[in-house]
């Protein structure tokens, strides 16, 4: 995420927006830029062996992580999550928000089957906001070849 981020202190990244805990909501990471009026949300996957593909329901797991940032009981998230959370929230509600990124971050190659989940997720997340938001929702897969890119 540092890469995609362009983000050259790793460590300071990691603790602002690594989430993943305990009931972390699917949310792996959380990231608000208000210069870049952005939100930016991620599932992570590391996998020990060669495999052709990540498993696609790790990307089907930001249709969660969605429905708990923006639409979910602010008193069920995590204590841990919901300063962050509810930030993300007032900056969509006050129309400071521009873009909602949802990232799917993996060690393996890229393949349809997470795309069409990631399409899915981008879909509905769009479909969950109001129509004059002006919010643009964007997916993307990073995985052994976007990350060799960045």
């Amino acid at each position: 995420m540092a890469l995609y981020l362009d983000e050259p202190d790793v460590l300071a990244l990691a603790s602002e927006a690594l989430t993943d805990g305990p009931d972390d909501r699917k949310i792996d990471f959380l990231y608000l830029d208000p210069d870049g009026r952005r939100v930016i949300f991620a599932q992570g996957y590391f996998s020990s062996e060669d495999r052709s593909a990540a498993p696609s329901n790790k990307a089907a797991d930001l249709n969660t992580a969605a429905a708990w940032l923006f639409h979910g009981e602010i008193a069920e998230v995590p204590t841990y999550l919901r300063d962050q959370v509810a930030a993300c929230r007032e900056g969509l509600h006050a129309g400071e928000l521009d873009t909602i990124e949802l990232i799917y971050v993996h060690n393996l190659p890229e393949s349809r089957n997470v795309e069409r989940e990631l399409e899915t997720a981008e879909a509905a997340i769009s479909a969950s906001l109001p129509d004059d938001s002006g919010v643009l929702v964007v997916a993307r897969e990073l995985g052994l070849g976007a990350l060799d890119k960045l």
